[in-house]
């Protein structure tokens, strides 16, 4: 008995031209964005941010630490699409400029996160046994706490010096650094 065992998917139409090929991952592209549309969202979002962080010279209207004490705290105007803050800067130009920060951030923390996991990966996978087991248990007890309880046990040392005092009157002055309204409770403790 002989069984047609066909293709695997693969296409053998357009094989000689590579125009062909080109189109087909272009429709397909094409395709899965209009499927996935909020991955073609995210995607659009993380282009424009970089292209406006490597752009930031040519489309900032203004520089982002030049003080403008005449404009201090205005609201959004033509001059100050976005306002501008306490010291007269103009936010538009701070965030265009944030953003070159933000993808240097970004993709500076995922190549290290990704380099030491692979790396502990890998050693893990290669010496196996004690090695392999002590690793997953580091792992598992690290995923087990969120990182914000990490990175609170981490600060703590630097309060466990101070009085209770002190440390009421950081809490105090922590939770009411934006109203001033609060300020003269906080200095009279």
């Amino acid at each position: 008995m002989v069984t047609n065992v066909g293709t695997i998917g693969l296409s053998t139409a357009g094989a000689d031209d590579p125009g062909a090929k080109h189109a087909s991952l272009t429709r397909r592209s094409l395709k899965f964005f209009r499927r996935e549309l909020l991955g073609t969202f995210g995607l659009a979002l993380v282009l424009v941010m970089a292209a406006s962080g490597l752009s930031a010279e040519l489309i900032a209207p203004y520089s982002p630490t030049a003080n403008d004490f005449g404009a201090m705290m205005e609201a959004p105007s033509w001059a100050h699409p976005l306002g501008t803050d306490q010291f007269g800067r103009d936010l538009l130009s701070r965030i265009i400029f944030g953003a070159r920060t933000a993808m240097i951030v970004g993709l500076s923390s995922a190549l290290v996160g990704g380099t030491v996991g692979l790396v502990l990966g890998v050693g893990s996978a290669y010496f196996g046994g004690k090695t392999d087991l002590i690793l997953q248990r580091v792992s598992d007890v690290l995923m087990a706490f969120p990182l914000i309880i990490i990175f609170t046990s981490a600060d703590s040392p630097s309060n466990s010096f101070k009085t209770a005092k002190e440390r009421h009157n950081c809490t105090v002055r922590r939770s009411t650094w934006w109203n001033s309204s609060l300020e003269p409770y906080a200095v009279g403790l």
